[in-house]
């Protein structure tokens, strides 16, 4: 690996673990204040300032994880019909928007921090700075676009791969799956593996082989386990047709 990706990757691993650090501070201290409120007539002080902290937190880590997997909200009703008729175009749009999207804020985060810093704004009880939690969501969201630059690179949904006619179906929906980037995996293509949605072996008795590839990036993935995705080892929807 490049050591531009070594850092990305680092980057990666990085926001992910402080995404899940704020998420366990929400729990933890909404929990403990309810339990406290309840229980003691005692909520803790400044409890909707912190929140307002750690959700920000939360939701710009969140920001860069879906710009990193170029991921988006769709509507699956029209997404598959789409991929088939108008895949370039479909896919264009979507990497068009998910950038613009993330620029986009990444200016509107940007234009608050400078406005914070500047007028030194603070939170009424705990005088929580803004300008430190807009840097914090400015920086998340920079990231993310380098994320969204480098996701450009990995496999689209639509593929040309061709599935083998005497697959079997393993199960009607993706396996999601826990991929570190840089590293080979064999991907069952018969569907007789017993260790879905990966080789176990099970193809040696067939004419059929797995697919080796190499993860983009680390993280869940959605991977084919019907069989029959065009972008194997990647799930298309697929199995909605079967």
């Amino acid at each position: 690996m490049s050591y531009i990706s070594l850092i990305l990757e680092f980057m990666y691993k990085t926001v992910r673990i402080f995404g899940a650090l704020m998420l366990a501070a929400m729990i933890c201290l909404t929990g403990y204040d309810v339990f406290s409120r309840y229980t003691f007539n005692s909520p803790v002080l400044g409890t909707n300032e912190m929140t307002q902290f750690i959700l920000g937190g939360m939701v710009f880590a969140g920001f860069a994880m879906v710009a990193a997997h170029r991921s988006h909200i769709v509507v699956s009703l029209f997404e598959n019909v789409l991929t088939r008729h108008v895949p370039y175009l479909y896919h264009g749009l979507v990497v068009g928007f998910n950038l613009i999207g993330i620029i986009t804020i990444t200016y509107v985060a940007f234009l608050y921090t400078e406005f914070q810093l500047l007028m030194q704004g603070e939170t009424e009880i705990l005088g929580l700075q803004w300008g430190k939690l807009g840097l914090v969501l400015t920086v998340l969201s920079a990231i993310g676009i380098l994320f969204a630059i480098k996701s450009l690179k990995t496999p689209r949904r639509h593929g040309s791969y061709v599935p083998f006619k005497a697959a079997v179906v393993a199960q009607k929906s993706p396996c999601s799956v826990e991929l570190v980037g840089g590293e080979k995996y064999a991907w069952c293509a018969c569907g007789l593996s017993a260790k879905q949605p990966f080789c176990d072996g099970a193809h040696k008795a067939t004419d059929m082989k797995p697919l080796i590839f190499t993860a983009p990036i680390s993280g869940l993935s959605d991977l084919c386990g019907c069989k029959m995705s065009a972008n194997a080892p990647y799930c298309n929807g697929a199995h909605n047709d079967i």
